[in-house]
């Protein structure tokens, strides 16, 4: 998922979290999701 440039103005951390973003879809797709914490849990699961 890497990219080849950096929008003018972008900070780091709003990169990171489109990345994050996109990462949560993904697992989210396959019955998983990702805490603020960074754990990955299945749906349905508390922390």
């Amino acid at each position: 998922m890497e990219k080849s440039y950096s929008p003018e103005g972008e900070t780091p951390q709003q990169r990171w979290a489109k990345s994050l973003e996109e990462v949560r879809r993904d697992f989210e797709f396959d019955g998983y999701r990702i805490t603020e914490g960074l754990r990955i849990l299945k749906s349905g699961e508390s922390t």
